[in-house]
């Protein structure tokens, strides 16, 4: 019994479409099978969530599990929030400026060497 279950399994996957619901009198024509034989195949496809059962107008709807290449592409958003890069900014400004004041005098500072890049440009 298992082994024609398997394959009746087998036969319902390669028949049904993706992306196209099913009522269970569809199933059971698909099959060509018994009403007590689509409900226990039934019963095997969702326990194995290999296709899913949803009710529509009172009615129970089934259609395959979507795979990962049969989704549709969803193009993500920005990875950070409104305003989150304001802040990140306004911290490199303060380390910038500390690491500024704890300079050593040996260097040139932001405004000598500008004036440096000037010379050497000009």
């Amino acid at each position: 019994m298992a082994i024609t279950t398997a394959s009746m399994l087998d036969e319902l996957l390669a028949r049904m479409k993706p992306h196209r619901q099913y009522r269970f009198y569809e199933i059971k024509a698909l099959l060509n099978a018994g009403t007590s034989s689509a409900q226990e195949l039934l019963r095997l496809a969702l326990s194995r969530q290999l296709i899913t059962c949803r009710t529509k107008n009172n009615r129970n709807v089934y259609w395959l599990v979507c795979t990962n290449d049969s989704l549709p592409k969803v193009h993500p958003g920005p990875a950070y929030k409104q305003g989150e890069l304001t802040a990140a900014h306004t911290q490199w400004a303060q380390f910038r400026a500390l690491c500024e004041v704890t300079r050593p005098d040996g260097r040139a500072t932001e405004k000598e060497h500008l004036h440096t890049q000037g010379t050497i440009n000009g």
